[in-house]
């Protein structure tokens, strides 16, 4: 005789499909200096020294979002000698997986089956937002994000994914000076 499940179980089934979505949310995470007073600083300025994204697109949208989320907390961009320095490190890496099918534990050319392979592919790709005291020389904050920022042949969709970890890493930015 078949059972039909209990509403409890339902319900926590339910729970459980809808949490799923929210697991696959970037990871973000900012660490910064807790004797810092981040109220001092006022402009701005890229430096060199970090890592570029592999398609200009998506490293000119890195630097538009990082400017953007700074600008609305009122650091200036400056031209010239500024109070802190940023630097982006974007790393991506792709992962290759081979699916050969083979019969009996035999490679395909022995069995005379005709069998296809199929390689998937799938790319991960981290962003570090460094900001530096310029007087000191110091790090003072970092955010980082694992997300599948990747080679995605839509620049949009990445487009799309740098803004929301971007704005996720400066959400709580300037962090309170905690003595």
């Amino acid at each position: 005789m078949l059972q039909h499940p209990s509403r409890p179980r339902i319900i926590h089934l339910l729970v459980l499909l809808l949490a799923l979505p929210t697991t696959a949310r970037a990871a973000v995470d900012v660490g910064y200096d807790t004797q810092v007073d981040f109220a001092q600083f006022k402009t701005f300025a890229w430096t060199e020294g970090g890592s570029k994204a592999p398609r200009i697109v998506t490293e000119n949208r890195i630097h538009a979002e990082v400017e953007k989320e700074l600008a609305a907390k009122g650091i200036k961009k400056a031209e010239g000698e500024a109070d802190l320095l940023v630097v982006t490190f974007a790393d991506w890496s792709t992962v290759e997986r081979v699916d050969a099918p083979s019969f009996a534990g035999l490679p395909n050319t022995w069995t005379g089956w005709s069998a296809a392979t199929t390689v998937r592919g799938s790319s991960k790709g981290s962003l570090k937002v460094d900001l530096i005291d310029r007087r000191s020389n110091q790090l003072i904050w970092r955010g980082v994000a694992i997300e599948g920022l990747g080679l995605d042949p839509d620049s949009e969709k990445v487009g799309k994914k740098v803004v929301k970890v971007v704005k996720k890493m400066f959400e709580s930015f300037p962090p309170p000076k905690k003595d």
